[in-house]
């Protein structure tokens, strides 16, 4: 559980890092016209960077600190479901960014699912 929250520390501070640093370039990245605003882009990154030190902190004690880890997977899970509904219901996103919700988001339920339910039983 530790290696695996500080693997998504990491992984977001780099996402987050990224999206602040280079606004443009995942829209290069999927052949899509840059944003008008890329300011939101940006602070969604700064966000994104946040989340990455709320689960190195929880990294120390997966146990007592599951509702950081909760509130990461409920981001990940609206951030999918979202990006989902834009991409094949709304269709106003464009299909290449379903791939950013597979890295950013599906890949980390399972694990996180797994640590918050350790850490409520533990906490009983």
């Amino acid at each position: 559980m530790k290696w695996t929250l500080r693997a998504a520390a990491i992984y977001n501070a780099a996402w987050g890092i990224f999206m602040m640093a280079f606004p443009n370039t995942w829209w290069d990245w999927i052949g899509q016209p840059r944003p008008n605003h890329e300011f939101l882009w940006a602070g969604l990154g700064s966000l994104i960077l946040l989340f990455g030190a709320g689960y190195w902190i929880a990294s120390y004690d997966p146990a007592r600190h599951w509702g950081l880890v909760a509130l990461g997977l409920a981001s990940k899970v609206l951030g999918f479901l979202g990006t989902a509904v834009g991409c094949f219901i709304q269709k106003n996103v464009p299909i290449e960014f379903f791939w950013s919700a597979i890295a950013n988001d599906l890949v980390w339920w399972v694990p996180f699912v797994l640590i918050v339910r350790w850490g409520i039983r533990t906490n009983r």
